[in-house]
């Protein structure tokens, strides 16, 4: 991302951002200094129209009180792909090393992290970690299994994120609780299930649209986010990519958002390899200049 920006490129960049909290500092000021070139960092759940509607119900109170965040990113795989020359190990399966990868907090988690900083404007207060190699003994250094608990003081909220590389079941999960409902969201699509005395004000209508008629689902317990057909949230991130070229502005996910998760992820390993508490460092707020 350095040597690009430095030579006069835009930069769709992957997730996680950077790879240290110092990285992702140092990669701010870089885009600070390179501002007639784009830097987006692929988060794309911020694009999709659904997300941009949980964001929306959120803000307008919709779930009332949140206080919990269920996400989930589970799979029964060992992750690894085939490897024709066993010199090529760390290069093709390089997410199983620690010198090169986050694991499953940078590749997988970090897009619900980053949805909450999104959606409520937050950052975290503290954030511990557990886990371990506890299913596929066969070398690799990163975590298989693991749990990142998330304390947001200012926001009164805790958010649980875990993996696991042994059951499948729930595969894709992210709910947000409030004292209204919850939301729960699919990669494309979800369902907001409302609380007994929420329930009674929105048998007819939707209270963020206003009048639209409310499509509940067919066990008649939770309200379609969207009754569309959505495409994936990569198409939206590349449209917003190139607009944000054509007309020199910051992607909605760019440099200081990506860095703000990206730091999260790292002290999320941090916590789980050192099984110590870390603490959100002041400078680790990141905002354009």
């Amino acid at each position: 991302a350095r040597d690009a920006l430095e030579a006069g490129k835009h930069v769709m960049l992957e997730k996680a951002m950077t790879f240290t909290p110092e990285q992702a500092l140092q990669l701010v000021d870089i885009a600070g200094r390179h501002k007639k070139q784009t830097l987006q960092v692929g988060h794309q759940y911020r694009y999709s129209p659904v997300y941009y509607k949980v964001k929306q119900m959120i803000q307008n109170g919709y779930l009332g009180k949140v206080t919990q965040i269920d996400a989930r990113w589970d799979r029964n795989s060992d992750w690894r792909r085939p490897v024709p020359d066993p010199g090529l190990e760390r290069k093709i399966n390089w997410r199983m090393y620690r010198e090169y990868s986050g694991g499953l907090p940078a590749e997988l988690l970090s897009h619900q992290m980053d949805f909450i900083h999104w959606a409520f404007d937050c950052r975290p207060t503290t954030i511990y970690g557990t886990g371990g190699i506890d299913r596929y003994k066969d070398g690799r250094e990163t975590y298989d299994n693991v749990q990142v608990n998330i304390r947001y003081e200012k926001e009164g909220m805790i958010g649980n994120f875990g993996v696991t590389c042994s059951n499948q079941h729930d595969g894709y999960s992210f709910r947000i609780k409030g004292s209204k409902g919850t939301v729960s969201l699919l990669i494309r699509n979800g369902l907001f299930y409302p609380e007994p005395e929420t329930r009674k004000e929105l048998e007819e209508v939707d209270g963020v649209s206003g009048a639209t008629k409310l499509t509940w689902s067919k066990d008649k317990k939770g309200i379609k986010l969207s009754n569309e057909k959505l495409k994936d949230g990569s198409y939206y991130a590349f449209r917003d990519f190139y607009s944000a070229i054509s007309e020199n502005t910051l992607p909605d996910s760019n440099v200081y958002t990506g860095g703000t998760t990206a730091i999260c992820a790292a002290l999320a390993n941090t916590s789980l390899y050192t099984g110590t508490v870390q603490s959100w460092n002041p400078e680790y707020n990141l905002h354009p200049l």
